[in-house]
């Protein structure tokens, strides 16, 4: 795999440097051909084409789950990360004196859920990382007691960039019994996550970051061994075994993770994913994942060339993302986020600084020329 074929699928590059895949990252050209070719079949033709569309919907859960090293069996489809963790904190047998862990800086989506069950009696303990923004396994271990029933973290931080030891933390919560959810927006289609290694109980990704895909839909994994012990939060049409025998109403439920899909999908936010997933495949990942962490320490690099202040925690390999945060002293980021992207250079605000998350097909002379541009500002 090399850049140059990478950089054709994505037509963004074309026309500005694009540094905010933990934003909204654009659409690959295979996602958009996708949906626009599936547009047109249902405005010709209506539901007539149906299968040929669905399969490609079932061939995109067949290829995330190999992206994570699950079956195919454990992958629902979702409208967002959001519902796929409120999906989480409604199902897990959760109840009074229960509390869940979960730490500030965490995305809001991954955190209102776990609030809301106070009205079950759960706690929700919002707890600090440390002051270098990192999240290791010995502060998850100080926090958790003998009534701590779950877990909420993402794999990688929106606001530091910040990568956690998803392994350690998983035998930590088995040891304590424990459920582990994890907010995986921010890792895959840039980072491996492997779950047959590093199991954890349920995980949700939005397409729209570095999978590269539409927004308004994405994926929930579901332990298998976990299936039994949540109970759906909604149940529909969709969510039973016999979902097409429409003259009889059998409510026993799917024996997969489908039985989250409750309802009918959106078919062309699936099909524009699906073929993104499969462009991450043919790129490699390993491939990918070299490239994000070259280019993220390139970033990193010229950050300490300007003597700018480096606010992700960049020193241990394994906590490195494909973000990385830094602050122009003296200087709003805000503003000069509003500069840079004016100019042509998308990247973001977060954290207490700019943050840019370039993906495998961005350049090391891209990110050169974005710095240009920020040493014009200050």
């Amino acid at each position: 795999m090399d850049v140059a074929r990478a950089r054709a699928d994505m037509p963004a590059c074309q026309e500005r440097i694009y540094l905010d895949h933990a934003g909204v990252a654009p659409l690959s050209g295979p996602a958009a051909e996708v949906v626009a070719a599936a547009a047109a079949d249902m405005a010709r033709n209506g539901w007539l084409n149906r299968k040929r569309w669905g399969r490609l919907v079932d061939r995109g859960r067949v290829l995330f789950a190999r992206m994570i090293g699950a079956a195919p069996g454990d992958i629902a489809y979702v409208k967002n990360t959001s519902q796929g963790l409120l999906l989480a904190a409604n199902s897990l047998p959760l109840g009074e004196g229960d509390n869940v862990v979960v730490f500030h800086g965490e995305f809001p989506a991954n955190v209102y859920p776990w609030l809301a069950l106070a009205r079950r009696g759960v706690e929700t303990r919002l707890v600090r990382p440390e002051p270098d923004r990192r999240i290791p396994p010995g502060l998850v271990a100080s926090v958790m007691d003998s009534r701590t029933r779950a877990v909420a973290l993402s794999a990688v931080q929106f606001g530091s960039g910040f990568r956690a030891d998803l392994g350690a933390i998983g035998d930590l919560c088995r040891a304590r019994g424990a459920y582990f959810v994890v907010d995986m927006i921010q890792c895959v289609g840039a980072v491996p996550m492997d779950v047959s290694e590093t199991p954890f109980d349920v995980g949700a990704a939005d397409g729209h970051k570095w999978l590269l895909g539409p927004e308004g839909i994405g994926y929930l994994y579901c332990r298998p061994e976990i299936l039994d012990q949540l109970a759906p939060t909604y149940m529909g049409w969709n969510s039973v075994r016999d979902a097409y025998d429409f003259e009889h109403y059998d409510a026993t439920p799917r024996p997969d993770a489908r039985r989250f899909e409750e309802g009918s999908l959106n078919v062309l936010g699936a099909c524009g994913l699906a073929a993104s997933v499969e462009l991450l495949a043919s790129w490699g990942r390993d491939w990918v994942y070299a490239r994000v962490l070259e280019l993220t320490h390139h970033v990193a690099e010229q950050v300490r060339r300007r003597g700018f202040e480096l606010l992700s925690p960049m020193e241990r390999l394994e906590e490195r993302s494909g973000i990385v945060i830094f602050r122009v002293p003296g200087h709003d980021s805000g503003a000069l986020v509003e500069s840079l992207v004016s100019g042509g250079v998308l990247c973001a605000a977060r954290g207490g600084g700019i943050r840019f998350s370039p993906h495998a097909y961005n350049t090391e002379d891209e990110i050169d020329e974005a710095f240009r541009r920020l040493d014009g500002q200050v």
